[in-house]
């Protein structure tokens, strides 16, 4: 009987000397990972953007993994030139407008048109100056400069009808009229002219009186009234 018990005991120490040597090399694996202070140290990594580039100072660890420099900028590996984004992946600063017009009015902003007002959604412009023109079959194209403020809404509205002044012609006996060099039509004229304020150029041709030419100022928001009796060749203002 103490036979079997003493069998039972060297085989249980059997046992257990062969589980310690199998489980040795996790014992030893965790003791180099420990250091001074008993503590097991963790290797912290980082992954970089997939389009970024190694610095000099950046270690690649053998698992692949990127650590990112301190410093945080990004340096081209080969040459060491710092690596600066594409101009057109910078983004431009810009604002809206909403533009108003009476009447509506076709709309073109530095050269390009952009639709007839009013507009249902504001129009989206870089910041900074911008030529706007406003086009009606009725008066003389408008133009103005805007300014564009980032990140801000402006609202502009015009009234045309107050921004330019207006000729009446009266000419006997009849006369065409040309302003600027432009033919406006035969007198008597349907309705007022509608010009820029400043000067112009004005000339009455008949068939049967000679041509008469003169110069005349307008002013905004008045009527300029020119009279001219052909058959005297007098004209006043």
């Amino acid at each position: 009987m103490y036979t079997f018990i003493y069998i039972i005991i060297i085989a249980s120490f059997i046992i257990l000397l062969i589980l310690v040597l199998l489980g040795s090399g996790d014992y030893f694996t965790s003791t180099r990972e420990l250091n001074e202070s008993g503590r097991r140290t963790e290797l912290k990594t980082e992954l970089l953007p997939a389009d970024s580039v190694l610095t000099d100072s950046m270690v690649r660890p053998s698992n692949g993994k990127r650590l990112k420099n301190d410093d945080g900028q990004l340096r081209n590996a080969q040459t060491g030139k710092m690596q600066t984004k594409p101009e057109s992946a910078m983004l431009r600063p810009a604002g809206e407008i909403f533009l108003l017009s009476e009447p509506a009015s076709e709309v073109y902003i530095d050269q390009q048109y952009r639709g007839k007002t009013p507009f249902q959604n504001p129009l989206e412009l870089s910041a900074g100056n911008h030529e706007l023109v406003l086009s009606h079959n009725y008066y003389p194209d408008f133009r103005d400069t805007i300014t564009i403020a980032p990140g801000e809404t402006n609202f502009i509205g015009y009234a045309l009808d107050t921004l330019f002044g207006y000729l009446s012609c009266q000419i006997y006996p009849w006369g065409m009229v040309l302003v600027d060099g432009a033919l406006i039509g035969e007198t008597p004229l349907p309705h007022a002219l509608p010009l820029l304020p400043g000067r112009h150029s004005i000339t009455i041709e008949n068939p049967a009186h000679p041509v008469h030419s003169d110069s005349l100022i307008i002013t905004k928001q008045e009527t300029t009234f020119y009279r001219m009796n052909l058959e005297k060749i007098t004209g006043e203002f």
